[in-house]
């Protein structure tokens, strides 16, 4: 994303596992540390044009995979995650920061 200048909001990603917010919490890791290493289990991101990602959970769903729509694209480069149900709050990734993978 940061080629294009645009960025991403985040609000429906997969909850953490039990482990990995214990992980999180013994080692003293901030939110943003947690989901900039780990991506706090959410593997893998795709890209689609708007109004085709239910399409795509459906057609990875036909074949055995889990998928949901986790968010999407936003003018405002960087990107934004709503961790709120899982008493992260909102982490910030700037556009231009070298930490993230925005």
């Amino acid at each position: 994303l940061r080629a294009t200048g645009l960025g991403a909001s985040l609000d429906a990603l997969w909850p953490p596992h039990d482990w990995v917010l214990r992980l999180v919490e013994l080692g003293g890791l901030s939110a943003r540390e947690a989901y900039g290493e780990w991506n706090m289990g959410n593997g893998m991101l795709a890209v689609v044009p708007a109004g085709h990602g239910e399409e795509l959970v459906r057609v990875l769903a036909a074949h055995g995979r889990n998928a949901r729509v986790a968010g999407r694209i936003v003018a405002l480069g960087g990107i934004t995650i709503d961790a709120h149900a899982w008493d992260l709050g909102t982490i910030r990734f700037a556009a231009d920061d070298e930490d993230g993978d925005a």
